[in-house]
């Protein structure tokens, strides 16, 4: 029932369920065999005209109509068996083809900016693709050919999820995922490991299933939400592919930056990872000198921090839900991220780290608010930034330092961190009395802030801490300055927040007469505002939404009851002081990329 199922509902449905079905693979066979005439010999037949592409060029069919036109094809309707879906019908191209393996998106029409949805309904008697100039457009994705195949088998014997405990502790507290979720999540995230290269767009965009499903995992998501996570990144992430060569501890840093060697790099730290536990291999392979300055100057840990971060998170994840999958994956992604100009934000006298002071992260904040060298820098790209001021930024940075052997010092620390984060999204955001901006960039300080404490967690040598705070430090003040260095009117701010509960759009419900704290109170209504948020980002499609909504309720839970006055001493001046489940459009992030550039599509 389960193959069954899934031959009808996948966003791209793969060749394995096919041959599942010796109904289905009978009739392949006869399908794959016999070549469309190159005529019309009876009045009565229909033909589904496709063409083939393969991202950057035509792509040559196997039964073409004609030798001036090599890759376009056609099936007779006839031979097509329903449901008449997008996803249905590309299965079948793709298995006519001979695309073991392979995915592929359609194009219904050439107008088409974005390939058709999964369940879309094609109509195979009088819609276009019955004239073969208006053939759909079928670009079809990497497939397993048989190298392909026995790369992907080396990787499948790693026990990502499969056969390594499950921490079940994140935290949300109090909130309880169905007993299913986890066997769901375990399965999507194995084979997301052994299917999927780290980036599904040329452009650069990350792999964001594991994040989006271990996020709504922690929040309470039921498998209904998991299976449907998956389909929707299933139709976004790029199939694995072999690199051109492999990666041994000898020829580590002959290929950094390189993404073609994603995979080989892959490999190689789950070999890592499994040999030597996650804390060992990161260790080794983000805080040493070897993993920085020696030879070729590999420079891990910068990389580690590059793409807004996304590696540092793949591990932070990996670490708080003890998966070493995620930990390889994360250390993978690093080594092929190119620095740019980014290696001067950690010179290597940050290796070791200088005595510690006293200065506050929210001082020097204030401090850059204050620098009128920076007042002429509209929103950019960090390269650009850390070209000009690097040097700059760094001297800011340098005046935060962290004791990594005193406990006490890192747990400030990371309080600090994460306090400062959450405020240049939330308070830079804030503008003339409303929240007028959740900055895309800014925001995903707010959530590797999380990650944090678990790194904290498994990292041991006190210098290495000291290290990766004050490194994380550093590049946070250079995308916040990159971003525009937004003021942080705290004053405004707090004095606007007239009420911290959010108003539920209607239809509300009516409590009854012994209601706490009374029926009349809008307390009786939203008891807890970060429950009514939370189910707002579990059904949100952008998971963007529920990483920040989780950091910021954990936020809420674990600092909410610092009193008022706590950052007086700082030099922070004031420093005393899209929700779809309602029926309201989706709203994304502004500038994120993998989102249309609609102002009906900015938070």
């Amino acid at each position: 029932m389960h193959l069954a199922r899934s031959i009808r509902e996948p966003a791209i449905c793969q060749l394995s369920i096919f041959r599942s079905c010796p109904d289905i693979n009978t009739f392949l066979l006869a399908l794959s065999t016999a070549s469309p005439p190159s005529t019309v010999t009876m009045d009565d037949t229909v033909y589904l005209y496709y063409r083939l592409y393969d991202g950057q060029s035509v792509l040559a069919s196997k039964f073409p109509v004609s030798t001036q036109h090599t890759n376009v094809s056609s099936i007779d309707v006839q031979d097509i068996f329903p449901p008449f879906t997008v996803a249905n019908i590309t299965a079948m191209i793709l298995a006519r083809e001979g695309e073991t393996g392979s995915t592929a998106a359609m194009y219904l029409d050439r107008r088409d900016a974005m390939p058709a949805a999964a369940t879309t309904t094609i109509d195979i008697d009088n819609g276009p693709s019955t004239k073969m100039s208006s053939a759909i457009r079928v670009v079809v994705r990497p497939g397993a050919t048989a190298a392909t195949q026995a790369h992907r088998s080396s990787l499948v014997s790693f026990p990502t999820l499969a056969r390594v405990p499950w921490r079940q502790t994140h935290p949300t507290d109090g909130l309880e995922s169905p007993p299913n979720s986890t066997a769901a999540v375990r399965g999507y995230l194995q084979k997301d490991y052994e299917i999927h290269d780290a980036f599904f767009s040329v452009g650069g965009g990350h792999n964001h299933t594991p994040f989006h499903m271990l996020t709504e995992y922690a929040l309470g998501a039921a498998p209904a939400h998991i299976e449907a996570i998956w389909k929707v990144h299933l139709t976004l992430e790029k199939p694995a592919f072999p690199s051109p060569g492999q990666i041994t501890a000898a020829t580590f840093a002959d290929h950094l930056g390189e993404r073609p060697y994603y995979q080989a790099y892959l490999k190689f730290f789950s070999e890592e990872v499994l040999s030597k536990g996650s804390a060992n291999t990161i260790e080794e392979w983000l805080f040493t000198s070897k993993a920085n300055f020696d030879g070729k100057a590999p420079q891990m840990l910068n990389r580690l921090l590059a793409g807004i971060l996304h590696p540092m998170l793949y591990v932070g994840y990996g670490v708080e839900f003890a998966i070493p999958g995620l930990v390889a994956e994360g250390l993978a992604q690093a080594a092929v991220h190119q620095l740019g100009k980014s290696l001067v934000i950690l010179p290597q006298k940050m290796f070791p780290t200088p005595p510690s002071r006293p200065d506050h992260a929210f001082s020097i904040a204030s401090r850059i608010l204050l620098d009128d060298r920076f007042d002429d820098i509209k929103p950019t790209s960090l390269d650009d930034v850390l070209e000009k001021f690097g040097d700059v930024i760094y001297g800011y940075a340098a005046q935060w330092t962290v004791d990594g052997a005193n406990a006490q010092e890192v747990e400030n620390k990371v309080q600090e961190l994460c306090f400062l984060n959450v405020m240049l999204y939330a308070v830079g955001g804030w503008h003339e009395g409303s929240f007028r901006e959740a900055e895309f960039t800014i925001m995903h300080l707010v959530t590797t802030s999380l990650r944090l404490s678990s790194l904290m967690a498994i990292i041991t040598i006190p210098t290495s801490k000291s290290i990766f705070l004050r490194a994380y430090f550093a590049r946070s003040l250079g995308y916040w300055i990159s971003r525009g260095r937004r003021p942080l009117d705290v004053r405004s701010f707090f004095a606007s927040r007239t009420s911290l509960s959010p108003t539920v759009p209607a239809p509300v419900p009516t409590p009854y007469a012994s209601a706490f704290p009374m029926a009349s109170s809008p307390l009786a209504i939203c008891p807890n505002s970060w429950l009514q948020l939370v189910q707002s980002a579990l059904v949100h499609p952008d998971d963007h939404l529920c990483k920040v909504i989780r950091a910021l309720a954990h936020y809420g839970s674990i600092y909410g009851s610092i009193p008022a006055g706590t950052f007086r001493t700082t030099e922070l001046k004031d420093s005393e002081m899209g929700r779809v489940r309602e029926g309201e459009k989706d709203r994304y992030w502004t500038n994120d990329g993998n989102h249309a550039d609609d102002p009906d599509h900015l938070l």
